[in-house]
């Protein structure tokens, strides 16, 4: 490997760069976007969620799927990494919507929720999928309830840091979102 690496380099090399890679600086970090870093994010965690539901679905990764996106809260859509999300999870149309999607699986990424619609042909447990939807919404009441025992603790509020309390209250709006769109899932599936 050293030796590729020296080849390159010296194909590369200009007369202001160091004679040997062996003896050169490291280049030095130029500054980044944490926007971008925190936009990639939501991006793998979507990916990550999709590719779970296709392994619990049983949905094999070479049968392309569609992707409906409802943004919750008055979230702007933000497609900047759709096209990575399309090839990584082999999506044939993604499409933002502002209506729940019938017929489809829904599946959450914060307070973002994921349809995938259903084929008439796939065989859906609706009452593990309560279940599911169930433990989960248990989960994040619980959450949502140390969140607030430690925003109510008198003495937390007066000696934390302004930026901690701040991510406090941000994990709680989020939480409270998140339980929003949980309930709404579980009605839905209910119904049917």
């Amino acid at each position: 490997m050293p030796f590729i690496s020296e080849e390159i380099y010296q194909n590369i090399r200009t007369e202001q760069m160091c004679e040997s890679i062996m003896i050169a600086n490291l280049p030095e970090q130029d500054a980044y976007s944490g926007e971008v870093i925190e936009k990639f994010e939501f991006a793998k965690q979507v990916i990550v969620s999709i590719r779970n539901f296709r392994q619990e679905k049983g949905i094999s990764n070479k049968n392309t799927i569609e992707l409906f996106v409802k943004k919750n809260n008055d979230e702007e859509a933000d497609t900047t990494f759709d096209s990575v999300v399309i090839k990584l999870c082999n999506i044939s149309k993604l499409s933002y919507v502002t209506e729940k999607v019938n017929n489809a699986f829904s599946v959450n990424v914060k307070a973002t929720e994921l349809f995938i619609p259903l084929n008439q042909s796939d065989d859906i447990d609706i009452e593990g999928e309560i279940a599911k939807l169930e433990k989960d919404l248990k989960y994040q009441e619980g959450f949502l309830a140390s969140i607030e025992k430690k925003l109510s603790n008198e003495r937390f509020m007066k000696n934390a840091p302004q930026n901690v309390i701040d991510k406090e209250l941000k994990k709680k709006s989020d939480s409270l979102s998140v339980i929003e769109v949980i309930k709404k899932q579980l009605s839905s599936l209910k119904e049917q």
